[in-house]
């Protein structure tokens, strides 16, 4: 036990990814209205924070996938991304070949979904942008949980995020929501 608690101070001290609340700020929250939207844009995002978070709550679907797209940069050889998934029963990994850009996580549940991403460093102009995701769904007793990581392969500072359903037909369902935060 010992050993861990200095493995996460460390952390701490080396990417202050365990951010007290108050380091938090509120900027700017999206609730998909009537009909569902193929894609919802967070745009000029301020350059005064470390990271960015994202928190949602995707209305009930059945399997989809849906993508990041960093500054309107549609070019897919510049986005990668893993995911880990466990139901209870199994657990599968795979490096997502079917998103046109940046995976953010896939939905496999007619229930809804709620997921956190950290978005790290997007500012630095020196250094490719990383992701983590966790997501989870409960399906009635047949949900899961899911962890994707992400590398956005660009050096340019962050200042628009758009999410986009990556299917051939339907968007994000109405009352689908989702909240950008800063972190300091």
């Amino acid at each position: 036990m010992h050993s861990l608690f200095h493995g996460l101070f460390a952390s701490q001290i080396s990417g202050h990814l365990f951010a007290p609340v108050s380091s938090y700020d509120a900027l700017a929250t999206i609730v998909v209205g009537s009909g569902g939207s193929a894609q919802v844009t967070f745009a000029g995002i301020p350059q005064t924070y470390t990271h960015l978070q994202i928190r949602g709550t995707i209305m009930g679907t059945t399997g989809a996938w849906f993508n990041s797209i960093f500054n309107s940069d549609v070019l897919s050889s510049d986005y990668s991304s893993h995911e880990m998934r466990g139901d209870g029963t199994s657990i599968t990994s795979a490096k997502p070949g079917n998103a046109t850009y940046g995976n953010f996580l896939g939905l496999g549940s007619a229930q809804p979904t709620s997921f956190i991403t950290d978005i790290l460093d997007y500012t630095s102009v020196n250094k490719y942008k990383t992701l983590k995701t966790f997501s989870g769904t409960d399906a009635n007793g047949s949900g899961y949980v899911q962890l994707t990581s992400g590398l956005w392969m660009n050096t340019s500072a962050i200042n628009s995020i758009t999410l986009r359903w990556d299917q051939y037909t339907g968007g994000f369902p109405q009352n689908t929501q989702f909240s950008l935060y800063g972190i300091r």
